[in-house]
């Protein structure tokens, strides 16, 4: 009895302490809410799903299966991870065949020319999954692959390494934080279904032209080498290429194993391209024409439907490379992932999956639209479509603080967007004053108009505060501030500042300057302020956050 009870308290102290070391991927509506993932797959009714994706980031961040879920009824999951290696997506298929019996399983592209198995990728898959016969072997495999014959000893530390958490991450000790520590908030509830919502936008010009013409130049580059040491001089020609493509063989073989491994459970996969873009010099999943040739080749031969929503006319999607992606091409926001998933939809519809009804995703969808109607007005920069995104929401406070000399560079038509809000001021009448406006539930409730400093605040209803709003012209010390229980949310720069309070959540949602005192104002946001502020909403969302912690 001694033993045995010695043996448990150390097995639970070891879990306890793997919890705490762990690399955490578990607050809900952060970049990286794996854990949470996982275990809202797991915990799944058993032959639910439909449709299962999996792959790299680029797939994550694009398809959406509560959207697929309300416009087409078919339900679906996405179990994509950052980097994740195919021989990772081909050990999650057998997870997914354990629990589920989909009839489709799309699978991203992109490891057929960049495989790379980096530790982390790996542990985001491993540490998620349930152990078992399947979890054993494929880190057999793994630790047998990374060991390359270094001896049993090595293969045992990368297996070791592999299996345990707590090997793994025993150099994080350091390292922890308070969070490491706290238990995350409903663990075990994903309301996007394993797909992540972001509003970020940072935008591309570059074009699929420029990327293809760019691959010929560097194809005939010939190389050289000239030297110039002591006084003599030396050329050489170099055969390498600036450019050269080549499929990962270990991938198609995997590849093939998945085809197989769904073949033998009635099921179909299915090869997807993501349109990402970026210079072929730097980013290795930028996609080009000769990647595409290449990889319909592939995948004709060993009879696998290939979806390329770039070069194939009957799956393009036109993406918006300036207002749908985050980061230069690479991943998408809630207006490219909406563009990815109608098309994924549109096949999912066409090769005749059935509609059917599922009571959870039905009640996923709700939160859904909440965080998607955040995403949308934290994405929209034209003035007169903000304005009109404003007015889709009947919860929303809206409180505009001008700066410096906001009317400079007025236009009609953003005159009329504001008379559109409801606002009655006259704003083509002068230069540098300050201007106040508060719209609350769709209804004008205040507004000022000033060549000298402009103050206004306001009891927040049931006892939550206060809002306190401060506006100056130029010629007043040329400032906007809009304080909230005490914080500034204010961008605080020259022009019209939008600060949106979510009445229902008690939750400011975006802060946004429209520069008009030049002409042309586009819309500009703290990007990391606003990445908090969606985060939070998504959290408030789902009931994981009381008004204390905002």
């Amino acid at each position: 009895m001694k033993t045995m009870l010695f043996l448990l308290l150390g097995m639970l102290l070891l879990g306890k302490t793997e919890d705490v070391l762990s690399l955490k991927m578990n607050s809900l509506g952060s970049v990286e809410d794996f854990n949470r993932t996982f275990r809202q797959f797991y915990r799944l009714e058993k032959n639910s799903l439909q449709a299962v994706f999996l792959g790299k980031s680029t797939m994550k961040w694009a398809v959406s299966p509560i959207q697929i879920y309300k416009d087409s009824n078919i339900t679906t999951y996405n179990l994509a991870t950052n980097k994740q290696p195919i021989q990772a997506s081909c050990y999650l298929l057998q997870e997914v065949f354990e629990n589920q019996s989909p009839e489709i399983i799309f699978c991203d592209i992109s490891a057929l020319f960049e495989n790379t198995e980096e530790d982390s990728a790996w542990h985001i898959v491993m540490d998620n999954t349930p152990m078992n016969r399947n979890k054993v072997s494929t880190a057999v495999s793994l630790a047998e692959r990374k060991a390359d014959g270094k001896g049993s000893g090595s293969l045992s530390r990368v297996f070791l390494s592999i299996m345990s958490p707590l090997y793994f991450y025993h150099n994080r000790w350091e390292g922890l934080v308070q969070s490491d520590f706290n238990k995350p908030e409903n663990p075990d509830f994903d309301y996007m279904a394993g797909y992540y919502m972001t509003s970020a936008v940072t935008g591309t010009g570059l074009t699929f032209e420029n990327v293809n013409a760019e691959v010929k130049a560097l194809e005939a580059s010939k190389g050289f080498k000239r030297e110039y040491c002591v006084g003599a001089y030396k050329e050489y020609e170099i055969d390498k290429k600036l450019y050269q493509v080549t499929p990962d063989e270990s991938a198609v073989e995997y590849m093939t194993k998945m085809k197989e491994l769904c073949k033998a459970h009635d099921a179909e996969l299915v090869m997807v391209k993501m349109p990402t873009i970026g210079m072929p010099q730097i980013y290795y999943a930028s996609w080009s024409y000769d990647k595409y040739q290449m990889a319909k080749a592939i995948c004709d031969e060993i009879e696998v439907p290939f979806l390329d929503m770039v070069y194939d006319e009957a799956y393009r999607v036109e993406i918006d490379w300036k207002k749908d992606v985050i980061d230069g091409g690479q991943h998408f926001n809630i207006r490219g992932a909406e563009k990815i998933t109608e098309c994924i939809a549109a096949y999912c519809e066409q090769i005749g999956l059935e509609k059917q009804i599922n009571e959870y995703y039905w009640q996923c969808a709700e939160e859904y639209d909440k965080v998607k109607r955040i995403c949308m007005l934290q994405s929209e920069f034209d003035f007169g479509e903000y304005i009109e995104r404003l007015l889709e929401n009947d919860d929303y406070t809206v409180i505009i603080a001008a700066q410096s000399d906001f009317q400079a560079s007025l236009t009609q038509e953003d005159i009329q967007s504001l008379r559109h809000l409801g606002l009655q001021s006259v704003f083509d009448g002068g230069l540098r004053d300050s201007y106040i406006g508060i719209m609350d539930h769709k209804e004008i409730v205040y507004e000022a108009i000033s060549n000298r400093k402009t103050e206004y605040e306001k009891s927040i209803p049931g006892g939550g505060g206060k809002i306190e709003v401060v506006s100056s012209g130029l010629n007043t010390g040329a400032a906007s501030s809009v304080k909230i229980d005490g914080k500034e949310h204010s961008a605080n720069l020259c022009g019209l500042n939008f600060v949106v309070f979510d009445n229902s959540m008690n939750l400011v949602v975006d802060s946004v300057n429209f520069n008009t005192s030049v002409p042309g104002a586009a819309g500009y946001r703290n990007k990391t302020v606003i990445s908090d502020y969606l985060c939070q909403y998504k959290r408030a969302v789902a009931g994981g956050m009381t008004r204390d912690s905002r």
